[in-house]
């Protein structure tokens, strides 16, 4: 579509540019950061392949299934004897973790999905005996591409007035 301008008609458009990109950028942070977060908490629970340079999920251990005796005598029970039903799912135990996943969006055009949990931290690096299960990094990967082409979309639409 073709618009013909008045000078004056243009020179007002162009001023309402950088305000309508600065509302496409909040619209696309706010729903970038939302489509990251609701990604992050749909795999918890459930064993994930990989996503780009984020491993698939390994299976649980036996002892985090069936629980272990520490040479001390200390017995710590397992997902099984705890009764977590279906037990075998993978970073869900209470739901904590997944309620733990939060986002925030900051003045200076940036957002932020992550969790204040030790326990994601944990899970999403690896330690020297929890194999890394990613949940926020493999969200933010699989989210990219959509986030980019709907960004673009929104820069479009704001700098052609639609």
């Amino acid at each position: 579509m073709t618009r013909t301008f008045a000078p004056a008609g243009f020179a007002a458009f162009l001023r309402a540019r950088p305000q309508a990109i600065a509302a496409a950028r909040r619209k696309v942070l706010d729903t970038g950061s939302m489509l990251i977060l609701e990604t992050a908490k749909g795999k918890i629970g459930e064993y994930q392949p990989a996503a780009g340079p984020f491993a698939a999920w390994a299976p649980l251990a036996e002892t985090t299934l069936e629980g272990w005796d520490s040479p001390w005598g200390v017995h710590y029970p397992g997902k099984v004897e705890l009764g977590y039903a279906p037990p075998d799912n993978p970073l869900l135990r209470t739901g904590e973790l997944r309620n733990s996943i939060n986002r925030a969006i900051f003045g200076n055009g940036a957002a932020a999905v992550g969790s204040d949990s030790p326990i994601a931290v944990w899970q999403e690096r690896g330690t020297h005996r929890i194999p890394a299960r990613s949940f926020l990094g493999a969200a933010a990967f699989e989210m990219e591409h959509h986030i980019h082409d709907m960004a673009g979309k929104a820069l479009v639409a704001a700098l052609t007035g639609k």
